[in-house]
């Protein structure tokens, strides 16, 4: 198992993809990362930027067997490459449909600052 943070102004006891904002890197999803500054970094951003609440870097538990045993869709990123690129560019693109990948799962970007990302199917 391994441990994963998210930064916001308010603890997060369930994720809810609604309130995952579109046009974002990776697309509309839950953003994590296996840096605990950083996931405290986001939520004095998030929590200076709404206004209200206070920070909380809320731990989730995830299991790594799960990215190689075929129960998620999962797509890495190694490095930085043309296919990243695109990619990022594509999902910040406005006015576009929901998702522009059929990647309803996880993303894993090896050398980005947030590490792992949870998509709604």
């Amino acid at each position: 198992m391994i441990e994963l943070y998210h930064g916001s102004n308010l603890f997060i006891d369930k994720i809810d993809f609604t309130k995952c904002k579109p046009y974002k890197d990776f697309g509309q999803g839950f953003y994590l990362t296996d840096i605990f500054p950083q996931a405290m970094d986001m939520a004095i951003k998030r929590t200076r930027i709404v206004g209200s609440g206070s920070p909380v870097v809320t731990k989730f538990l995830f299991d790594e067997k799960l990215l190689s045993d075929g129960s998620l869709k999962v797509l890495t990123f190694d490095s930085p490459s043309i296919e990243w690129a695109k990619f990022i560019l594509a999902n910040r693109k406005r006015g576009k449909d929901k998702f522009v990948h059929d990647y309803g799962g996880l993303y894993l970007c090896l050398f980005c600052v947030v590490s792992f990302i949870l998509c709604a199917d």
